[in-house]
């Protein structure tokens, strides 16, 4: 929660070019200043929580299932704690990837549904509507516009991301 400003001007910095061609943005941020600036200036400061909905019931979708479904994997692989030094990192890297890609299934159409929602901006330039109403409505245009598979663009890079970073920061430990 106390991120989740943060996070959206995180989104919308990745997001600019993008903004400024479809037209919803007349010129890039400066920085992550200027970049919160605009933003409160534009939209107001409640605004810097847009998409955090989202974000929060993925987080929690994600802290409930990777541990109950690596713990299945680990008994789907018949890994008891006896197991030799060498068959247990593999056996527990193997069952983190496939916990992490299963929970990934779940959680990013709802990433998918921050993302957008949280670049849906207005300018006072701008005087269009926005263009969503939130996670539900987002969900109704992606299906109709482009279907399931508009819902999880980006969703390889996303899965190899996850699992990379995670397996990276896991060895250092």
């Amino acid at each position: 929660m106390t991120t989740a400003s943060v996070n959206r001007v995180m989104v919308l910095m990745r997001c600019q070019n993008e903004m400024i061609k479809s037209g919803r943005l007349s010129y890039p941020y400066k920085g992550i200043g200027d970049c919160f600036a605009r933003t409160v200036r534009n939209e107001g400061i409640i605004s810097l929580w847009k998409g955090n909905t989202s974000h929060m019931i993925g987080f929690m979708t994600m802290k409930f299932m990777h541990g109950s479904v690596m713990d299945n994997c680990l008994t789907l692989f018949n890994y008891k704690r006896e197991d030799s030094i060498g068959k247990t990192p593999a056996l527990v890297l193997a069952a983190n990837s496939i916990s992490r890609t299963a929970t990934l299934v779940l959680i990013h159409p709802l990433e998918y549904a921050k993302t957008r929602i949280a670049n849906d901006i207005t300018t006072k330039s701008n005087f269009e509507k926005r263009q969503f109403n939130g996670i539900i409505d987002v969900f109704r245009k992606t299906l109709k516009s482009n279907g399931i598979s508009g819902l999880y663009s980006g969703y390889i890079m996303a899965n190899v991301a996850y699992n990379l970073v995670n397996d990276v920061l896991s060895s250092l430990y």
